[in-house]
């Protein structure tokens, strides 16, 4: 069967077939087909289970079948229950961006702990395709339109060019068992809304559209990065450091055809919006303009751009020389400091465990700087952080004041989010550092 080739495909391309999964399984259509496919290929698979208890019974019911599924097949089963809305509000985040937040952490948990290689997740084409018009419907530069990556880090989406047609057949086909999420049939969510009549219209004028759409979501993905390569070459070729101030030379890149969307691409992570980009875009002659966002003043000095960062109470910096205290506090951001064994982890969404034998004095603890960049934790590489930002949708007076944690000059944590992979716990760790964070 051709989905069943396709796995193979993507496992073979990505060098994993021989490798042990975390499989995420919600019990639905998409996750169950993944379930099957991977038992019929004789995958090494562990499955896992995230109940978020929002639609009570529900709920409840999802994580028995699951359950009861992987008893009938010989399957490990692993599963979590979360407080999601306290959890909201300790995050101060939406229920769709916290979920996401408590299952990652949750699921690099559980890999951990049973040795496993990659992360599963069943996102197919029509997820795909919904992405790319929700984003694109937002204005989205090209980082929104690439929409969901088949790769990432240890997150591998083997299905991601599946269309869910093809996902139904399958489940037909084999009688695989599944359950609804009621939740999925309300318009009340713009992504259900696109999936209920939006993707039905484009269907109709095009039978391959979730196909083509997918493919094109691609081959954006590959011109993003010849992109991103060619603007920071324009970047360090026409920008310096005076102290603390970044000094653009606007004269020649003002003559590129553009010139627009390199500032954009430039600005946006100091905070300046579209509409100020706009307005530097369209200025001729503004010596001595000036424009400010929440952390930083850009100033038109003749041919030149001056950046400089707003120094401000929250702009501030806390220096431990030797050792943490228990307890201190950093832009409203609270933080406890215990060492514990691993009998004690008990993963949370405002809590960052260490391998503390990793980590070297004296620690910085600061608001983040343009260029930062860091290892997340599951990532093979390292990530800007103003991107790390942008992927949790972290809004502008947030994001700039949220503790940045630094080792040594290299920052072991974006609090209370992510630690670097580099300080992660592991089997030989003997030492673990846990820092709770509230507000």
């Amino acid at each position: 069967m051709i989905i069943a080739e396709l796995l193979n495909d993507f496992l073979n391309v990505t060098s994993t077939i021989d490798q042990k999964f975390i499989l995420a399984i919600s019990g639905g259509k998409d996750s169950m087909a993944l379930a099957h496919l991977c038992k019929s290929e004789n995958l090494n698979i562990v499955i896992a289970h995230c109940n978020f208890m929002l639609r009570g019974q529900e709920s409840i019911d999802d994580e028995e079948f699951i359950r009861s599924y992987c008893a009938s097949n010989q399957i490990t089963f692993e599963f979590i229950r979360f407080d999601t809305k306290t959890a909201c509000e300790e995050l101060g985040m939406s229920t769709q961006e916290t979920a996401r937040i408590l299952r990652y952490n949750w699921f690099e948990k559980i890999r951990l702990q049973h040795h496993a290689n990659y992360i599963l997740t069943a996102h197919h084409a029509n997820d795909l395709a919904e992405t790319f018009i929700f984003n694109a419907a937002r204005g989205s530069g090209i980082n929104g339109l690439c929409g969901i990556p088949k790769k990432n880090g240890v997150i591998l989406r083997p299905l991601i060019m599946v269309s869910q047609d093809s996902i139904n057949d399958y489940i037909t086909t084999n009688q695989v068992p599944f359950r609804n999420d009621s939740s999925n049939l309300s318009d009340d969510y713009t992504r259900n809304y696109i999936r209920h009549h939006i993707i039905p219209k484009l269907v109709e004028v095009n039978n391959h559209a979730i196909e083509h759409i997918a493919k094109s979501t691609q081959i954006l993905h590959e011109a993003q990065i010849i992109i991103i390569e060619k603007l920071n070459e324009l970047i360090d070729k026409h920008s310096t450091y005076n102290g603390s101030t970044l000094i653009i030379d606007n004269s020649i890149i003002k003559q590129l055809p553009y010139y627009n969307y390199l500032l954009h691409h430039w600005l946006s992570p100091f905070g300046f919006n579209n509409n100020q980009i706009n307005e530097i875009v369209n200025t001729v002659n503004g010596s001595g303009k000036t424009w400010n966002s929440q952390t930083h003043l850009l100033l038109f000095n003749r041919n030149e751009l001056r950046i400089e960062k707003l120094t401000d109470e929250d702009t501030n910096t806390l220096l431990f020389e030797k050792n943490f205290p228990d307890k201190f506090t950093f832009n409203n951001y609270h933080f406890e400091v215990t060492h514990i064994d691993k009998k004690q982890l008990d993963f949370k969404p405002n809590l960052l465990y260490f391998d503390a034998e990793k980590i070297n004095f004296p620690i910085t603890i600061r608001t983040w700087n343009q260029g930062d960049s860091f290892k997340p934790l599951g990532m093979l590489n390292n990530k800007k952080v103003s991107d790390f930002f942008i992927d949790l949708k972290i809004d502008l007076m947030k994001k700039n004041r949220l503790p940045i944690i630094c080792a040594d000059h290299q920052i072991i944590a974006v609090a209370p989010y992510r630690i670097d992979d580099r300080y992660k716990i592991t089997d030989s760790t003997n030492t673990i550092l846990r820092l709770k964070v509230s507000q």
